[in-house]
């Protein structure tokens, strides 16, 4: 039967002899779980009752936080190895390369276990909790409490690097995910540098060139009608205000300007002059010469959902230049933003790979910076343990008993934790006094539930280190 990795850390007085009380324990539970030692040194404690439940109460809360830098920890810790990055390579080809290697060796680790942190470079968390002794690196503290703050402040200060060299990866990990995105993704995201050449590009006082994505079940129409499209805008446009106009009685060009109507006009030289004016009118609004210059497309680049063209345009003045943008825009073809730079591939890329150096260095520094604070910050997280089973069971006892406690781990055998509860109970049933000397004990432990919880006549303090999918 297995035995899963939690542990109740629990105390009881010795009466003088700690061999007898640990033989009693290991024999009782022996058939439903394990027994083992968990060495205190002597502690000492103020005599003051309100100090005694002050403290035991900031170590309960201690305790939970310091749990969750502890899971933070590790979880951290997990994500990163699980999505290590490639080392990084200069070259398309070696980068290509590097992406089928690095696709095998994740098919090939895909569901492999990651390696369990470490206590001290060398225990398992388990291991170091069922051999737990006072560090040397910790001493013996005179205050409790003290010793307690300051515990909890430097697994503040853990938690808070934690946080920032994450962040640090994070943000260059973003910044990398983002560029090789754009760089796998389409016309319409990725860099246009590789495609377009000197040559490509018109700018001059009179000329400027546009860059267009098209869809490619468009591009044929594009091709055919490209140096048409504003034509059939403003004569759309032109055609739409004369129906207004017609709607109204009147148009904008005779709002603005009216003929004078001759007295003796006939019903045919008034239809002659609507239509004269509505001709002038549609005139007035097609373009002498559009900024679109036919014969300058050029198809730079294709993948499988669009088609990269440049083509070339008057500048008519800032205004026009959004104008042909917009009518583009509105035919559901994109005018890509676009500055030649014959450099700027190679910035790139020098960009990307510097970028995935970084990424790959603060990655393996990353792994081991985890490995070290989750070590410091478990061992302070038993050390907060230790003290608070000690204060729990000096609250309990009494400070008569003096160091003569027994600390000892419970570790039940998967499914036979109320047993093994049943069975401490009927041991140390002794220890549950009468808490109001009317001899009453189902009103004693009513009042013990109701005030602490689940209440048990021995001290017991739960040390939880299964995994959250246990």
């Amino acid at each position: 039967m297995s035995f899963p990795p939690c542990y109740w850390l629990i105390a009881v007085p010795t009466a003088g002899n700690a061999e007898t009380t640990k033989r009693q324990l290991g024999n009782s539970v022996g058939a439903y779980g394990r027994v083992h030692d968990f060495v205190l040194p002597t502690l000492k404690v103020g005599t003051r009752l309100d100090d005694l439940i002050s403290l035991s109460d900031e170590l309960a809360k201690q305790d939970a936080v310091v749990h969750g830098v502890v899971k933070k920890i590790q979880r951290g810790y997990e994500e990163i190895v699980v999505n290590k990055p490639a080392p990084p390579q200069r070259g398309q080809k070696k980068e290509d390369e590097s992406k089928k290697k690095k696709k095998k060796k994740k098919n090939k680790d895909e569901g492999k276990p990651v390696a369990a942190l470490k206590i001290n470079n060398n225990l398992l968390p388990s291991e170091f909790t069922e051999k737990f002794r006072w560090s040397s690196r910790i001493p013996i503290p005179r205050s409790l409490s003290a010793c307690v703050s300051d515990l909890a402040k430097e697994v503040r200060t853990a938690d808070d690097d934690v946080k920032n060299h994450l962040q640090k990866f994070n943000d260059v990990r973003t910044t990398l995910e983002a560029i090789e995105k754009k760089e796998s993704g389409t016309l319409l995201v990725r860099s246009l540098a590789e495609y377009v050449e000197e040559k490509d590009v018109v700018e001059s006082g009179y000329l400027s060139t546009l860059l267009v994505v098209v869809p490619i079940d468009k591009s044929k129409q594009f091709e055919s009608s490209y140096w048409t499209l504003e034509a059939k805008d403003k004569e759309r446009k032109a055609n739409s205000s004369a129906s207004k106009g017609e709607r109204e009685g009147e148009s904008e060009e005779e709002l603005e300007e009216k003929e004078e109507i001759p007295e003796d006009e006939t019903p045919a030289e008034k239809e002659a002059r609507e239509a004269e004016a509505k001709e002038k009118a549609r005139k007035a609004r097609l373009p002498q010469c559009d900024s679109i210059v036919p014969n300058t497309l050029k198809k730079l680049h294709a993948d499988k959902e669009f088609v990269l063209y440049k083509l070339v345009v008057l500048k008519k003045g800032p205004h026009e230049l959004e104008y042909v943008k917009a009518v583009l825009r509105s035919e559901k073809y994109t005018v890509r933003p676009f500055l030649f730079d014959p450099d700027q591939e190679k910035k790139l890329k020098e960009e990307q790979h510097a970028l995935a150096v970084q990424r790959y260095d603060r990655w393996k520094y990353l792994v081991q910076f985890l490995k070290t604070r989750f070590s410091d910050v478990f061992v302070k997280w038993m050390h907060l343990k230790a003290i608070r089973v000690f204060v729990e069971a000096v609250l309990r006892y009494g400070l008569e008993e003096g160091p003569n406690y027994q600390y000892c781990l419970v570790q039940p055998k998967k499914g036979n934790d109320v047993r093994v509860r049943k069975t401490l109970a009927t041991l140390y049933a002794n220890l549950n006094h009468n808490l109001d000397g009317t001899g009453n004990k189902e009103e004693d432990d009513e009042l013990l539930n109701s005030q602490f919880g689940e209440f048990y006549p021995y001290v017991s303090v739960t040390v939880d280190l299964r995994d959250d999918d246990d």
